[in-house]
């Protein structure tokens, strides 16, 4: 089993908020970016949720599917527009 510290904690929150993030940004749902990112839509609610670790691979592919770079998936929303109430905060 894998150690898990705040570092992998906290990437792993950030990550999923985003995910979360950019799919409803396009109107998306898990289904869709399943469908478009060519993954599992129960292994996709399991990453939103955190409560599934993901391979590089497979943020490459939910990066492609949502248009931006993969490492978009993993830094805080720009400072000039508001966090979700639901963000992760910045560590």
């Amino acid at each position: 089993m894998a150690v898990e510290n705040r570092h992998t904690k906290a990437l792993r929150a950030r990550l999923a908020y985003n995910i979360r993030r950019l799919r409803r940004r396009l109107g998306w749902s898990q289904d869709r970016l399943a469908l478009e990112a060519g993954l599992n839509r129960t292994y996709l609610a399991e990453v939103e949720s955190r409560s599934r670790n993901i391979g590089v691979d497979n943020v490459a592919k939910l990066a492609k599917a949502l248009d931006v770079d993969p490492i978009e998936m993993f830094l805080p929303e720009r400072s000039d527009v508001a966090p979700a109430p639901d963000a992760p905060p910045v560590q």
